[in-house]
């Protein structure tokens, strides 16, 4: 409201000051303005309006009359409440009026209200004439205004984003990180408040978050990192959110992960695939004979695998065919070595493959007779070995005394 009534002034001027006293409600906050003071208007927020009442008091012994009001400067201020010039205002009576401000940028917006009125004293004493005189308040508003900016690694080059925009990780090596800085300026001219910081996607995370609520002065800034932790060759997205007072602000994250992968099978006919960890069982083979089964690793990454080394433990295993070490595997590119198995004794071995960091279990069985000798005397089965004693009971001469011979085969 830019001017709601204009009408001539005669008589003498008085001090607004002397006539008026002035009080601001805002958000239940109350101060006293005097005359040429200024109501100061804190927006949270650009386009969150600021509402302060403005209640005048005629502290003087005349009746005013408010016969002029104008208001100039940031149409961020609207008024309203100015009472009609026939309204009379007694002593100790007053009006109310309503004073908003909705900041359109973060810059300090200034404003001048003006209320002329004339004073009519009392009938007694005679003599004194009406007198006028004009009512002044200044407005000021500020409000927070943001910028963001992001330092990707690894140069960490400042980076503007919009909301809506996205963070875009640089490759990184699975099981590694890469933290990106994000950056909030408030380039305004009011005080401004974050509160909780989120993001989404399982590899990413946030790192050194302000604690909520953080308030954040004109030309100061706040920072955070957001880092990726790839597990997996993988393409990964994500996304960061910033809550404000009067919105969130979300940026997307986009990441890829680079790494060899090492995929193993046992070369058939047919091929079996195996898994690391998992069991490799090795053909039977008689004592004294060999078997052995070939598998193949393959590089099915996206950057270059090295092995370093390739071992087997176990009873008769033993490596065959083994590749120069370290093997270096580019991407889809595979190298094969044999597991061999040399029974010494029959029955069951197991043992242990490592290729690289990966193992497995290996099994396999020896061919062949293993006997075990007893003999049973009664109640008590003794063991014996080859070219051993067998011992019969005492008895007395002329009788006769017998054992069992138990021969078992555990080949």
């Amino acid at each position: 409201m830019r001017s709601l009534f204009l009408l001539p002034l005669v008589g003498l001027a008085v001090s607004a000051q002397a006539q008026f006293n002035v009080r601001v409600q805002i958000a239940g906050n109350v101060t006293t303005v005097s005359d040429n003071g200024t109501i100061q208007f804190n927006a949270d927020a650009i386009g969150k309006p600021v509402d302060a009442v403005v209640s005048i008091t005629n502290r003087g012994t005349g009746t005013i009359n408010i016969i002029r009001y104008e208001q100039t400067g940031a149409t961020d201020f609207t008024t309203g409440g100015v009472p009609a010039p026939e309204v009379a205002i007694l002593p100790n009576d007053g009006f109310s009026m309503n004073v908003k401000f909705t900041p359109t940028s973060g810059t300090r917006a200034t404003g001048l209200m003006r209320l002329g009125f004339t004073d009519t004293p009392p009938a007694n004493p005679p003599g004194q004439r009406t007198t006028n005189g004009t009512l002044t308040l200044n407005l000021a508003g500020v409000a927070p205004e943001y910028t963001f900016t992001y330092l990707p690694p690894p140069a960490a080059n400042s980076t503007p984003i919009v909301a809506g925009g996205t963070i875009a990780f640089p490759a990184t090596t699975v099981n590694e990180t890469a933290t990106a800085t994000v950056v909030i300026t408030n380039r305004g001219s009011g005080a401004g408040s974050i509160g909780f910081i989120r993001s989404t996607g399982a590899a990413y995370s946030l790192t050194s978050l302000p604690t909520p609520p953080t308030t954040i002065d004109p030309n100061r800034e706040v920072r955070f990192g957001v880092r990726y932790a790839p597990t997996a060759i993988e393409s990964s997205t994500g996304t960061v959110g910033i809550e404000f007072v009067d919105r969130t602000v979300t940026f997307n994250l986009t990441g890829s992960s680079t790494g060899s992968v090492f995929s193993y099978e046992v070369v058939g006919p047919p091929d079996t695939p195996l898994q690391p960890n998992s069991s490799i069982a090795v053909p039977d083979v008689p004592v004294g004979e060999k078997s052995q089964i070939t598998i193949r690793v393959k590089n099915s990454g996206n950057a270059d695998g090295r092995i370093p080394a390739i071992n087997v433990q176990g009873a008769g295993f033993a490596i065959a065919d083994a590749p120069f070490l370290p093997l270096l595997l580019t991407p889809g590119q595979a190298a094969t070595f044999s597991v061999s198995f040399s029974p010494t004794t029959p029955g069951r071995s197991a043992g242990r493959l490592r290729v690289g960091a990966d193992s497995f279990d290996v099994v396999s069985n020896g061919l062949g007779s293993n006997l075990t000798y007893n003999f049973v005397a009664g109640p008590v089965t003794t063991p014996v070995a080859a070219n051993g004693s067998v011992i019969f009971p005492p008895v007395a001469v002329g009788q006769t005394s017998s054992v069992r011979f138990v021969v078992v085969n555990n080949g």
